[in-house]
């Protein structure tokens, strides 16, 4: 609570010294005396019948000031992934560290499937949604929804193809004449682990690709499936918490793609720029406290995510950890114009899609401004 020196005549307390002066003055004159003290001007005025004298104040007040009303803040509807995962630490950190209030912004957050948040944001209901990857967007233009990918969260995109080490699996050209289980054949990693096979020249039909749910590391472990497609930091990292030796094939090695981030309804980016800016800078904010401090913006999630405590809490911690070593390599929220142009031309190899889209019309570095480099060494992990 700060200080503040006033001057006033009634009505307060006098918390400094006295200091008297006096002086001759004839008889029913009005003395008026003024005095400077730590740059308060105090003017007292005595009338007296043969001397005045001149009292110097120093009046100390704490003054509490009005409090201005709070500005309202914008509500947003975002949508998110199928569950909540301590995956969204950036996201519960900037919430719960105030940064999206600082913005103006106030987030309310759904979660559910692909298919329906992409229609949400198709409607306007819900105008910015969390994407598993570019392709995601690009598929979605092709289908006529309007929606424009303005902030990548991951610097790398992070499908993997893992397996038992007993396995011998180590390189692509190992999973032909293999059992591979995906999720579901659609979807980001499916298009990750294709990508990989178009940039190593083989062709799907020598392997056995089957889909199997979300079930990908249980199928490992129980030898269903020879290997499985799955996020990097997720699923092989499960298999590894439980004691088992993995080796993985990072997809990204053989072909990037445009990895997990933000996008927005094209109308809604239109009609409100300032909204998708504060919600760039305020994630910002969050994802780089994650990166620098995991073990506290992992304690965070644990408010949304409760679930992930206890025997949950060794694999979520890792898989988070994980997931900040793929945001390492550029500016916060960067996309590369060149990584669009390669994604989209094998999207158009294999089918994907019949036609190129204008690139300019479905992402934008616009918003991320003058965002910070990725620090190289974050603060461990206890």
């Amino acid at each position: 609570m700060k200080s503040h020196i006033l001057s006033k005549w009634a009505g307060f307390v006098i918390v400094g010294g006295l200091v008297l002066a006096a002086c001759a003055a004839p008889e029913t004159q009005i003395v008026r005396e003024t005095q400077i003290v730590r740059e308060t001007q105090v003017v007292r005025e005595t009338q007296v019948v043969r001397e005045t004298q001149v009292v110097r104040e120093t009046i100390e007040v704490v003054v509490t000031p009005t409090p201005e009303p709070a500005a309202e803040l914008t509500k947003v509807p975002i949508s998110l992934g199928f569950r909540p995962t301590v995956l969204y630490a950036p996201l519960y950190v900037a919430a719960a560290n105030g940064y999206f209030a600082e913005e103006g912004l106030e987030l309310e957050w759904e979660y559910g499937n692909a298919e329906d948040i992409m229609a949400l944001l198709a409607s306007g209901d819900r105008p910015i949604l969390a994407v598993g990857g570019g392709a995601d967007v690009l598929l979605a233009q092709a289908q006529g929804i309007p929606v424009v990918y303005f902030y990548q969260w991951h610097a790398r995109d992070n499908y993997a193809v893992f397996a038992l080490a007993d396995k011998g699996i180590s390189t692509p050209a190992d999973l032909v004449g293999k059992t591979v289980g995906v999720p579901f054949l659609a979807g980001g990693n499916y298009i990750g682990f294709q990508a990989m096979l178009w940039a190593e020249g083989i062709k799907e039909a020598d392997i056995n690709v089957q889909a199997i749910g979300y079930t990908q590391s249980a199928a490992v472990s129980a030898g269903t499936v020879d290997a499985a497609v799955g996020v990097l930091y997720n699923e092989p990292k499960a298999l590894i918490a439980a004691g088992h030796e993995v080796s993985v094939i990072e997809t990204a090695d053989y072909q990037p793609l445009v990895s997990s981030g933000w996008a927005v309804n094209q109308q809604f980016l239109s009609d409100h720029p300032e909204v998708v800016r504060g919600f760039a800078n305020a994630f910002t904010r969050g994802l780089a406290f994650t990166i620098e401090d995991p073990w506290e913006a992992f304690k965070i999630a644990l408010n949304y995510v409760p679930e992930a405590s206890g025997e949950q809490e060794a694999s979520r911690l890792m898989a988070l950890r994980s997931g900040i070593q793929c945001c390492d390599g550029g500016r916060l929220g960067y996309s590369d114009p060149a990584i669009w142009e390669q994604m989209q031309e094998f999207l158009l190899s294999t089918g994907w899609l019949t036609e190129p889209l204008e690139l300019d019309q479905t992402f934008t570095n616009e918003f991320i401004g003058d965002t910070e480099v990725y620090p190289a060494t974050p603060t461990p992990v206890p």
